[in-house]
C-alpha cells in the first residue's frame, strides 16, 4: 500500500499571533467569571466530577481553576459590574479580592481603589531591588 501526501506550510506562520479582540469584546474577567460559573453549573448537574476533571477538560492545572473558582466569592455588585465591564481588574488583584470574606470590605476596597489614581511604573521601577 502506497500513501503519498502533500502538506503546504506556506499559509501557516511559524510563530502564529493570538487574534485580536474586537474593542467591545469582554474583559478577561468577565470571562474568566461567565468560565467559573459555567465550571459550577458542569459539576451540578454531574456532567463533570469536581475541579480536578475540569482542569482536565480545560487543559488547565487544577490550581488555576480554583484561581477561577474563587470569583464566585466576590460579592454581587462586584461580579455586576466585572461582567458589564463598568471594572477592570487584573487576574492578581481579583484573586486577593475574593480572599477577603466580607463582602462589605470588598465594596469598599473597590471603592478605595477608584477612588485613587493608580501609577503606573516605569520600566525602572520593574528592576529587582538592589540592582
Amino acid at each position: 500500500m502506497n500513501i503519498r501526501a502533500t502538506f503546504d506550510d506556506s499559509t501557516t506562520p511559524k510563530h502564529a499571533t493570538k487574534p485580536t479582540l474586537p474593542a467591545d469584546a469582554p474583559s478577561s474577567a468577565a470571562r474568566n467569571l461567565a468560565l467559573a460559573y459555567k465550571i459550577e453549573d458542569l459539576i451540578e448537574r454531574g456532567l463533570i466530577a469536581d475541579f480536578t476533571a475540569a482542569a482536565r477538560v480545560l487543559q488547565v492545572s487544577q490550581p488555576r481553576v480554583t484561581h477561577l473558582m474563587a470569583l464566585r466569592l466576590l460579592c454581587p455588585e462586584i461580579q455586576q459590574a466585572i461582567l458589564l465591564g463598568e471594572l477592570e481588574f487584573a487576574d492578581k488583584e481579583l484573586r486577593q479580592l475574593a480572599r477577603i470574606a466580607d463582602w462589605s470590605t470588598q465594596r469598599a476596597a473597590v471603592a478605595a481603589r477608584s477612588a485613587t489614581p493608580t501609577p503606573r511604573r516605569s520600566r525602572r521601577s520593574l528592576a529587582p531591588r538592589g540592582s
